[in-house]
């Protein structure tokens, strides 16, 4: 009697998917304002369609004390 899983063979089919969405997010992105490679932790992401803006937390917290 085999043992089949559903749910097991659902989250091995995801596996590669998952993997690449989480190398997308950790990898830097350039900021829109300096213009230098940044991580996107702390920053602001404005996504529409046909433009993708991100500011960096530097950037962000230079506007706020200004």
């Amino acid at each position: 009697m085999s043992t089949f899983s559903a749910v097991k063979q659902n989250i091995k089919a995801q596996a590669p998917m998952q993997a690449d969405k989480r190398e997308r997010i950790t990898q830097p992105r350039c900021c829109w304002k300096c213009q230098k490679d940044k991580q996107t932790f702390g920053g602001k992401i404005v996504i529409s369609p046909g433009l993708f803006m991100f500011v960096c937390k530097d950037c962000l917290d230079a506007k706020k004390a200004a």
